[in-house]
């Protein structure tokens, strides 16, 4: 797996803002608020990200310099649909994603970006909380139909997870345990789970699972990659950076 696709793995999970919809119906149920703060911008190197919401405090266009790629991306919320429409103006790529979401949890049910469709798979069995967590996902059309994506969950029992398997590749997590965050940003959900788009999709109001209560410190799959994790922190207690083996990364949050 290439290192740029963890510059933003972990610094809490899916930076989940309140949800509603852009086409917001009047018959329509916002799911559960999942954070407590907004990102504005992200800085890095060869990243400068925006994050703008609409008036309903929305995420609604993701645009700028992800790791030396000009994107944007324009989000629209109906019922239990998200859509992004997502491009690369580096590349000339367009994406257009459309995921299925449960609106009575927040979590997302199905992914389809034109390439395959992914299906998620939640249980409350096993933990002490009985909240569900995201136990395993598979492709459930395009071009890796049949395949698993996201098996071989292993979670602590406050529901931390500690490993997975993502298409065949362990990985490994470790954590700073020594504060608990209510909400924080965290994108190893969505970059385990997808391996794509995570930077739109973690800071998304809806997720895989409800957020984690800790910063990751370490996370590697034997034999292959290891990356370790330290923060810097605002006045606030919310990170202001992250540095991941050496590589920082600026956040700038909305001011409430």
């Amino acid at each position: 797996m290439r290192k740029d696709t963890h510059q933003i793995l972990v610094i809490g999970v899916l930076l989940l803002s309140f949800l509603a919809g852009s086409c917001k119906k009047d018959n329509r149920k916002d799911p559960p608020k999942l954070v407590s703060y907004k990102i504005r911008l992200i800085t890095g190197s060869n990243t400068y990200i925006n994050y703008f919401y609409n008036d309903a405090g929305l995420l609604s266009v993701v645009d700028g310099v992800d790791r030396a790629k000009g994107i944007t991306a324009n989000i629209t919320y109906d019922l239990d649909r998200v859509v992004i429409d997502y491009r690369n103006r580096t590349a000339n790529e367009v994406w257009l994603i459309k995921m299925r979401i449960d609106p009575e949890t927040g979590y997302i049910l199905e992914y389809d970006d034109g390439l395959y469709i992914a299906s998620f798979k939640y249980d409350s069995l096993i933990f002490e909380d009985g909240v569900k967590r995201l136990v395993s996902s598979h492709y459930s059309g395009g071009r890796y139909e049949g395949d698993s994506l996201f098996f071989q969950t292993v979670y602590d029992t406050d529901g931390t997870l500690l490993s997975c398997s993502h298409r065949g590749e362990v990985r490994e997590f470790e954590y700073f345990k020594d504060v608990e965050y209510e909400s924080i940003i965290n994108t190893n959900f969505p970059e385990a789970a997808l391996g794509r788009f995570e930077r739109i999709i973690g800071y998304l109001p809806y997720t895989f699972g409800p957020p984690q209560k800790y910063l990751v410190k370490r996370q590697r799959t034997p034999g292959s990659f290891d990356f370790r994790y330290s923060y810097v922190k605002d006045e606030f207690g919310r990170v202001k950076q992250m540095v991941l083996n050496g590589a920082a990364v600026t956040f700038n949050y909305l001011e409430e």
